[in-house]
């Protein structure tokens, strides 16, 4: 079953989402957005059936370089009308690592300069610790 509904995890009831409940979990350009995204993919991974996949497409770095020099000179600028500009690939891999039941499949970037990724996280069979 692919169910797409516009709902955010954070202020969707956990009873209209039973557990194991989803092959597929699509959060495209709003993880970056949230106050709390590990909350967030908390909740995703709740609801993705074991072998589920949780797609993640957003602009994530890791702050490095000219790319983390330009980020942090522009980030009053696009905080301003909501957006992130230092949410880090570091944030995303430590919560991760701290699954036992989460894979990372693909992590993907794409133009300008690698900015934006596409990430596909499986949840495997083990139970979470």
């Amino acid at each position: 079953m692919v169910l797409t509904r516009s709902t955010c995890a954070s202020a969707t009831p956990r009873a209209w989402n039973p557990t194991n409940s989803f092959d597929v979990v699509i959060l495209p350009f709003v993880l970056t957005l949230l106050p709390e995204p590990e909350a967030a993919l908390d909740e995703c991974l709740r609801v993705l059936k074991p072998d589920g996949a949780i797609i993640i497409a957003s602009k994530i770095s890791d702050g490095a370089g000219v790319i983390g020099l330009v980020e942090r000179i522009m980030a009053p600028f696009v905080e301003a009308i909501g957006w992130s500009a230092t949410f880090r690939s570091q944030r995303l891999t430590r919560w991760i690592d701290g699954q036992s039941c989460v894979e990372l499949t693909d992590w993907l970037s794409s133009s300008p300069v690698g900015l934006f990724k596409v990430i596909k996280l499986r949840k495997s069979n083990k139970r979470a610790a």
